[in-house]
């Protein structure tokens, strides 16, 4: 009997911190009790760690025996200390060399037969600094191929008395990813190809895909909004291995389905319009992420944009500024990464009919107002594209050769995100830079710098709305190609900015 310590790992949003499992197994009277303030799951798993090592064919202490979670001040939550809990207690209790167990990482849940069970994180985990430090990490055999996308070494195991007698006999295989399978390109039926007419719209769409703008479409009913919003996903470039670990460690600590390679698809995400500002932006005593934080890297398409609360869209402002959500609460704050590409669809009024020359709008000038007024400044001047969707006639664009090739148009756009990563030497988008990039990247002519000052004495801009256009038109640049931002560039920029 005596005292061992070993290591593990917590999660905590989507940071993650190294704990020490502390046992210690005294004379006196039978007890397990387990500090280091654990939620309600940790102090549970006094009972399945006691009928796991059971009915593993070992004995548990009939002593007393303490249980310390290291950094004691930090909040632990969760089944994941299960495993290296139990092989603390046996270290301790002498079946296993302390020598070996020290070289190791342990995550894991317990079930009570001795099963190791699946938990949230893996990756996250694995990619974790100090880990790599260690032999490896020990966790459950359904965590496996998920881990291994960290690129370290991995041994999973089914049971409790398998790893057991591994440990035992200090004989470890280190588990092998699996074949490569062939993986969709795209998640949504909608494809670019298939829109019939509505040219304009899909230049603008093509154009903030490109350089990662945001964009409000406004259009009657039937227009063609949602169609052109979830048709986004076919044209839009792979993710870049990084950006794919990225989305990839999101989808480990919040999904619950097996991951078994990283993510090559861009998310896109449609939450409905009754979701609260805590479901969209992310929050609860613990901070937990929202849609912003799933549509990382990808598309957050607000269908009916203006029937989402008020102070649901209101929290958007920071997160569309920074890329970036920093939640604070009583119990601890967490940062999530928020960097997604806006794309919102509304009515131009309440019956949907105010720019429809075919129909009759029957909103009074009341009800316009107020409808309008729930899309706000601020929130409108961090929006970089505005676009018109008229209803079209069916069957006269139907008859006409109808659609651009979609290859092609992902071809050009990823192109033109080529030319982005190269300019900034990192992978990041026109909409991303800041005022040194635009400074020393943006090269605009002298013509194009008068004419947007000018523009500029106009239309009144906000700066925030200035340096937006100067923005798209560098986007526009790029998908032609060219080293300098033109005259024509910054016209057809403040056309999409103004929504002309």
């Amino acid at each position: 009997m005596g005292s061992f310590s070993l290591m593990s790992c917590a999660v905590t949003g989507l940071t993650t911190h190294i704990v020490r499992i502390e046992v210690d197994i005294a004379s006196g009277l039978p007890g397990f009790s387990i500090v280091g303030l654990p939620d309600t799951a940790i102090s549970e798993s006094r009972d399945r760690i006691r009928a796991a090592i059971r009915n593993s064919g070992y004995s548990f202490p009939r002593t007393k025996v303490i249980v310390n979670l290291a950094p004691a001040d930090l909040k632990k939550a969760g089944p994941s200390f299960d495993l290296p809990i139990a092989i603390g207690i046996l270290v301790a209790s002498e079946l296993i060399p302390k020598d070996i167990v020290q070289k190791y990482c342990f995550i894991g849940e317990l079930g009570l037969s001795g099963e190791i069970r699946k938990v949230k994180g893996a990756l996250l985990i694995a990619d974790t600094s100090e880990v790599h430090d260690t032999a490896g990490i020990i966790l459950p055999q359904s965590n496996a191929q998920e881990a291994l996308l960290a690129q370290r070494n991995v041994f999973a195991f089914k049971t409790l008395q398998e790893l057991v007698l591994a440990l035992q006999n200090n004989i470890f295989k280190p588990e092998t990813p699996l074949k490569k399978q062939r993986v969709r390109t795209t998640h949504n039926a909608s494809s670019f190809s298939d829109i019939i007419g509505q040219e304009q719209a899909k230049r603008a769409l093509m154009i903030a895909v490109a350089g990662g703008h945001n964009i409000l479409m406004s259009g009657p009913p039937g227009s063609g909004k949602t169609l052109l919003a979830k048709s986004l996903p076919s044209i839009m470039p792979p993710l870049t291995r990084q950006e794919a670990m990225e989305v990839t460690k999101i989808h480990s600590v919040l999904a619950s389905h097996d991951i078994s390679s990283l993510k090559n698809i861009r998310p896109f995400r449609s939450p409905h319009h009754s979701a609260s500002h805590v479901a969209l932006i992310g929050g609860g005593s613990r901070p937990m992420p929202g849609e912003v934080t799933f549509a990382h890297r990808g598309v957050l398409f607000l269908d009916e944009f203006p029937e989402f609360s008020k102070k649901a869209i209101e929290h958007l402002r920071q997160q569309i500024e920074d890329g970036i959500v920093h939640i604070a609460r009583s119990a601890g704050s967490a940062s999530f990464p928020a960097q997604f590409m806006l794309v919102a669809a509304m009515n131009p009024c309440p019956c949907g009919f105010a720019s429809d020359p075919d129909r009759t709008c029957t909103c009074s000038p009341h009800q316009l107002e107020q409808y309008s007024q729930k899309i706000s400044g601020p929130i409108a001047d961090r929006i970089d594209v505005f676009i018109e969707v008229p209803r079209i006639d069916f069957i006269r664009q139907k008859s006409k050769k109808k659609n651009q090739n979609q290859e092609k148009v992902r071809t050009i756009i990823q192109r033109a995100r080529t030319i982005q990563y190269h300019r900034y030497a990192s992978h990041k988008t026109n909409a991303e830079a800041c005022q040194g990039d635009i400074e020393t990247h943006f090269h605009l002519t002298k013509k194009a710098e008068r004419f947007l000052l000018n523009a500029y004495k106009v239309y009144l801009f906000s700066v925030r709305g200035y340096t937006r256009i100067q923005k798209i038109a560098r986007t526009i640049a790029d998908l032609e190609d060219s080293a300098e931002v033109q005259v024509t560039h910054i016209g057809e920029a403040i056309q999409l900015k103004c929504g002309l």
